[in-house]
């Protein structure tokens, strides 16, 4: 079986998504295990540390991750707003 593994800061900024369709970020850097998100708030930033096992639309074939009409990447985590911000803040 092939692994999901994704090459370090491969996917520098591009957007990271919840599975409830709200926009969480950006990512800041990536390794093997962990994609780190950073959000720019209104009162205060947040970081993410999310592990790769939370990556929901990730292409296994090509080893890409779908990429919109105007070429930039999006990422889709198989995690809620509320999941996220409880259990990777």
């Amino acid at each position: 079986m092939k692994s999901r593994i994704m090459p370090s800061d491969k996917y520098k900024n591009a957007q990271v998504m919840t599975s409830d369709g709200k926009i969480i970020g950006t990512v800041k850097s990536s390794d093997t295990d962990s994609l780190l998100i950073f959000k720019n708030g209104p009162l205060r930033d947040e970081e993410f540390h999310v592990p790769i096992t939370a990556v929901s639309h990730y292409d296994r074939k090509s080893g890409e991750i779908r990429e919109d009409d105007n070429g930039i990447s999006n990422i889709k985590l198989n995690l809620s707003e509320e999941e996220l911000k409880h259990g990777y803040e």
